[in-house]
């Protein structure tokens, strides 16, 4: 076994099924295509890009951007207003 498998192995351990999906996230944000919250993506924007900006919304069940719910915000989108203690 070279290091690279050894290294995926270890990871795959560590992770299991949350480094396959991961790496299918990372792979979508890579190719441009649209990630669907359900899979992991912006409940707004449907992408992954910015990680650090991600929050997660228990009420919706899904990931968001800080940014996108201060973008519905100001176009008065109710699901914004709902995600607002979010930004808190």
């Amino acid at each position: 076994m070279d290091r690279r498998e050894r290294i995926r192995e270890i990871a795959e351990s560590i992770c299991g099924e949350h480094h396959e999906a991961f790496k299918k996230l990372v792979e979508a944000e890579r190719s441009g295509r649209r990630v669907p919250p359900q899979e992991g993506g912006c409940y707004f924007c449907y992408t992954v890009k910015n990680p650090e900006d991600l929050v997660f919304d228990t009420e919706f069940d899904a990931y968001v951007h800080r940014e996108c719910i201060k973008k519905g915000l100001a176009e008065g989108n109710p699901e914004a207003e709902i995600m607002s203690y979010l930004l808190e």
